[in-house]
């Protein structure tokens, strides 16, 4: 399936080496290509992320309010979602949608024979024209077979002439940039460079895997600031990514040819841009297009404080007038809050050792609230 989403983008890489004539620029290109092709999914992500990141503080106070109830929660933090139109999941699911496309993108690069030119498998399996030319040849290579076909290409541009007659697919590439050979596999034994006679290629290759890791961290720290992370939860993620990305970018820029470093570091470094740009853009229009429902927000709030005052006075009157459209298991909680502080009240007025001539053992209220033992013969002895 990779190999079949990967044919466009291997076409596309292609075209940009047979116009530019240079390995290292079609590859600047075609990340900035790729980046293109992936910016309807970033607005998205990104108009995802400025609606819900300000709804942190307001997550963060339900949870306060409601962490012991977790229904509740969940209740109110979905009707927060709701009123803002938003999905705490929407961001995620299109981050999550470019993953193939970069996976087909690493397929491209990585079978420049199969994906970039086009060239049948028939003839680099066993057996085949070119596989058994590259045998005849005594071609040999220090890279992995993951990156045979890098290898595989070099060797025959290197040699082109005597491949040219087993398929006019073929395309002599030069994968010289700068001076330096992105076929070639970096070498992290940097001690070794001064024995050798040209030291500018060597030193080149050496740098490529933390220029790469530099334009990863440049990129995190992008989408930290333009995503906006309130939480601690998300500060502490954004922070171990920081801490975790750019080396193992390095690594990887030492496991593979120069030529991904290269790639990763140009999509990095677009990637950053393109997240500065869309957030300073789309957070302009999405305050724009809010400013109406953040006033509608604000009066909503203010009749409730006003209605919330105006009952506390009516409470205070004992004016209050009971909703009818208020549900009988709350009026019950409402009736049995309000006998209980009757029965403080009472208590708080008499002292501890005389007893509630309501009471009968645990039952507050056994013979009536009102009930007074006294209340007849007071009228006796008058």
């Amino acid at each position: 399936m990779l190999q079949t989403i990967a044919k466009p983008f291997g076409w596309l890489f292609l075209k940009l080496y047979e116009l530019t004539g240079n390995y290292g620029i079609a590859l600047i290109l075609f990340a900035f290509g790729v980046r293109l092709i992936m910016l309807p999914f970033s607005v998205k992500s990104k108009m995802s992320m400025l609606k819900t990141t300000p709804l942190q503080a307001q997550i963060k106070e339900l949870e306060k309010k409601h962490g012991a109830n977790s229904q509740k929660y969940a209740d109110e933090v979905r009707k927060l979602y709701k009123e803002a139109g938003a999905s705490p999941m929407s961001g995620c699911l299109w981050s999550f949608i470019p993953i193939p496309i970069m996976l087909a993108l690493y397929q491209a690069i990585r079978y420049p024979l199969t994906v970039m030119m086009g060239i049948s498998s028939d003839l680099l399996a066993e057996g085949g024209a070119i596989a058994t030319k590259l045998s005849q040849m005594n071609f040999s290579t220090t890279l992995s077979n993951v990156y045979l076909q890098v290898a595989q290409t070099e060797f025959i541009s290197k040699n082109f002439e005597a491949f040219r007659g087993i398929t006019d697919k073929l395309v002599n590439i030069d994968f010289s940039f700068l001076g330096l050979n992105l076929s070639a596999q970096p070498d992290f034994k940097f001690w070794t460079f001064f024995k050798a006679e040209q030291l500018w290629p060597l030193i080149g290759l050496f740098a490529l895997p933390f220029l790469a890791g530099f334009a990863t961290m440049l990129q995190t720290k992008a989408t930290e600031m333009t995503n906006g992370a309130t939480t601690e939860r998300a500060q502490e993620a954004t922070a171990s990514m920081m801490a975790f990305m750019p080396v193992i970018t390095i690594v990887f820029g030492f496991s593979m040819p120069a030529a991904l470093a290269l790639y990763w570091a140009a999509g990095s470094i677009f990637s950053a841009i393109q997240d500065l740009a869309l957030a300073k853009i789309y957070k302009q229009a999405y305050e724009r297009e809010n400013a109406d429902a953040i006033a509608r927000q604000k009066a909503r709030e203010e009749e409730l404080e006003a209605k919330r005052i105006e009952t506390e006075r009516l409470r205070e009157q004992n004016a209050t007038v009971q909703n009818k459209n208020t549900s009988k298991k709350k009026r019950q909680l409402q009736d049995r809050l309000e006998r209980e502080a009757r029965q403080a009240e009472w208590e708080s007025g008499n002292s501890s050792s005389e007893k509630n001539p309501s009471r009968v053992g645990d039952r507050p209220n056994a013979r009536g609230r009102a009930y007074d033992p006294d209340r007849y013969s007071n009228k006796a002895d008058e």
